[in-house]
């Protein structure tokens, strides 16, 4: 059996026809002078959750309107997908698609995971760097300029972090 597709309480009345998870990893090449190009893996990225699907029935404004104000209130949540083990995850966008019939509202949507121990609070702060974890690393799954984040937190060698440290984010 298929179960369905949760979000913060919100359980859709039918799965979405069309899910995709898609797993990448940040690389970046930087030329060295007098050298070779250098490919730097800066770990893998979060995942991003996306899809298609369709409301039917008299109610099916309702249910678009319902999932609209869920992404107005933002946070994160537990994402449960059809086949698929739950995840922390924020509710990135939605987007109406198709032609509007009466009985019958396409939709689109994007989820981005959220990795246990490594958000970006509402506070902004960073918590816990893991082992091996860099301040680039950081900077780019924040998205905020490195240098800034070195200065606003006094590091002297962003290539390595010591593991657990909390980092005040701009």
């Amino acid at each position: 059996m298929n179960l369905p597709m949760q979000f913060q309480g919100y359980c859709w009345p039918n799965n979405p026809y069309e899910i995709t998870v898609q797993y990448t990893r940040a690389v970046q090449e930087q030329q060295q002078p007098g050298c070779r190009s250098v490919v730097q893996n800066m770990g893998r990225r979060c995942r991003v959750i996306a899809g298609k699907g369709i409301f039917l029935g008299a109610g099916c404004r309702e249910q678009f309107d319902r999932l609209a104000a869920l992404l107005e209130q933002g946070g994160e949540g537990l994402l449960t997908l059809p086949g698929e083990a739950p995840l922390r995850a924020v509710f990135a966008s939605l987007k109406l698609t198709g032609e509007s019939r009466p009985n019958q509202l396409g939709y689109s949507f994007q989820f981005y995971e959220v990795p246990s121990g490594r958000v970006a609070e509402g506070g902004g702060c960073y918590r816990g760097a893991r082992e091996g974890e860099t301040l680039w690393q950081v900077a780019m799954l924040c998205g905020v300029p490195v240098d800034e984040l070195r200065v606003l937190n006094r590091v002297q060698w962003p290539n390595a972090l010591p593991v657990g440290t909390r980092l005040v984010l701009p």
